[in-house]
């Protein structure tokens, strides 16, 4: 079964970059499920009194996206591979999560595992273990929006791809499911919910 990848990014020196966004898709025997993640988006910044950390907005989510569950690729550990994204990855506020990816590296082909993932009946629980930051392979991300000078957003902003964190979790079964999640930087947390339409 080819391995499927939500995103494939690189780190440069400027920061986390998206090199591409395809949406995932679906092989033969696999579960996909469309529809809507909707939830709260919280942001932080370190525009406070004395530099300090602070809760600088909320927001309310809602995009479409694809879920697909099938059989574990090439080595994962889990026993079932899972794959999410949001329709447009490019789309500020895009969210892509992969538990598993097949690479090529010089030594030869490698699966690096981000997500343990363990199931109980129809439902399933997963941890994300290693965002891979060190291979420059993180592909479990937010998109969001980064000033172009800290604590000035009124001098514009951009779109800049945030790697998930350890210890974000989801769980759920194949028709909907709870994404709760922080990015690296620390200072973006998700709590999503997905539910599909078809």
């Amino acid at each position: 079964m080819k391995p499927i990848r939500t995103v494939v990014t690189v780190l440069t020196t400027v920061g986390l970059a998206l090199a591409a966004s395809v949406a995932p898709a679906a092989a033969a025997g696999e579960t996909t499920r469309t529809g809507s993640l909707t939830g709260t988006v919280r942001i932080y910044d370190f525009c406070g009194p004395n530099v300090s950390k602070r809760l600088a907005g909320t927001y309310d989510y809602a995009m479409p996206g694809k879920l697909i569950i099938g059989s574990p690729i090439t080595d994962e550990p889990n026993r079932f591979h899972l794959a999410f994204a949001t329709n447009d990855l490019a789309a500020v506020g895009a969210v892509g999560l992969d538990s598993a990816v097949r690479l090529n590296a010089g030594s030869g082909p490698v699966t690096l595992t981000y997500w343990r993932l363990t199931t109980n009946g129809t439902r399933f629980t997963g941890e994300l273990t290693d965002p891979h930051l060190n291979e420059a392979a993180a592909i479990n991300l937010f998109n969001n929006q980064q000033p172009l000078i800290p604590c000035r957003p009124e001098m514009g902003q951009l779109p800049m791809p945030l790697a998930l964190a350890a210890g974000s979790r989801i769980s759920g079964t194949a028709d909907s499911f709870d994404l709760k999640a922080v990015t690296t930087d620390g200072m973006t947390e998700l709590g999503l919910h997905f539910t599909a339409s078809s």
